[in-house]
């Protein structure tokens, strides 16, 4: 059946639909992102001013610590609170009046960071007083301490293989023993491992002396100087000498032969001999001096020398000069005759 024929009116409201009907299209996905980067945004700003406006206490500082020492307790801890540290307090027995800060710890002058604890010791009078702990410490600081607490100080070296030297090793009454103020305290400090007698090396070479050097205990530098007597790359002498007692871990300087020095010979011709001789030898040759004839101004002056000027030859090696000289004068001899007459008879 044929399909029913369409009026213009319907072809045109048909047409009108379809202009009104939005066509779907990938709008959405700026939009979108724009939302996130301002959420973002928002969010940053937000978390901006929390940190401005937000209460997280007082903040940490490093700071000098002061000295209290010779205060009161109650002015004592004035001070430290003031500069955000905490404070704690021991109390014992000193010379100091009763209740007046003797030591502190950390010292004056330490850098800490507030909050850090401070320890201030309190005099609590007169009486025996406690040696205190100062074994590890650098001998200056241990011998403030005791001092600090009335004793009187006597330091006393010892050798130690393990302790650092100038460091503590202990006391003699040991810590934690009472004793009256004004008692005599040991302070036994280490002098360091025992000294080493430097090897011999004297003629190695140089790597067989850096292991003797070595295997001794010893740090091992090396320099280098020319030498006529000693080979090249071998040792000529050691920095401090052989047989030196030094203590371990020290540097020993080991004083290579760079081998004969080698310089240019000087143009000594023309000179006279004596100027010529001490040129050479200020070079660090040896002057042959041989003679020729010669004639007018070259009389008593170089003429020749072998090796010629600007040879490179070892130090200390010969170079021959040769001197003119005037020839030898020739002497003339006038012979004289003499005619004699014979005596007449006499009569």
């Amino acid at each position: 059946m044929a399909e029913p024929s369409r009026s213009s009116t319907d072809i045109a409201v048909e047409s009108s639909n379809r202009l009104k009907t939005p066509r779907r299209k990938g709008s959405r996905g700026p939009v979108a992102l724009v939302v996130v980067l301002l959420l973002a945004l928002i969010g940053l700003v937000a978390f901006l001013l929390f940190q401005v406006f937000a209460d997280n206490g007082p903040a940490v500082k490093t700071v000098t610590v002061r000295g209290v020492i010779g205060l009161t307790e109650a002015n004592a801890r004035q001070v430290l609170t003031d500069q955000g540290f905490t404070v704690t307090t021991t109390r014992e027995p000193n010379q100091k009046p009763v209740g007046t800060v003797f030591d502190q710890t950390p010292q004056e002058g330490e850098f800490k960071k507030t909050g850090t604890a401070v320890t201030i010791f309190v005099s609590d009078g007169a009486g025996t007083v406690k040696v205190p702990k100062v074994e590890g410490l650098d001998q200056l600081i241990a011998t403030s301490r005791l001092l600090k607490r009335g004793f009187v100080v006597t330091p006393v070296p010892e050798l130690s293989e393990t302790v650092k030297a100038g460091t503590v090793i202990r006391t003699d009454p040991p810590a934690g023993k009472k004793l009256e103020p004004g008692s005599n305290v040991n302070l036994i400090v280490s002098a360091g491992p025992a000294p080493i007698p430097v090897p011999d090396v004297i003629g190695l070479d140089q790597s067989d002396a850096t292991q003797k050097l070595v295997a001794a205990g010893f740090r091992v530098s090396k320099t280098t100087e020319p030498s006529r007597t000693v080979a090249k790359d071998r040792v000529i002498r050691t920095q401090p000498g052989s047989g030196q007692p030094e203590p371990k871990d020290s540097t020993i300087t080991i004083v290579v032969s760079s081998g004969t020095k080698q310089t240019p010979v000087p143009d000594v011709v023309g000179m006279n001999q004596s100027a010529a001789v001490a040129a050479l030898d200020a070079a660090g040759f040896q002057a042959n001096v041989s003679q020729a004839v010669s004639t007018g101004a070259n009389i008593g002056k170089v003429i020749s020398q072998t090796p010629a000027a600007g040879t490179i030859a070892d130090d200390g090696s010969a170079v021959t000069i040769t001197v003119g000289i005037a020839p030898p004068t020739t002497t003339t001899s006038t012979a004289t005759t003499t005619t004699s007459k014979p005596t007449p008879p006499t009569t």
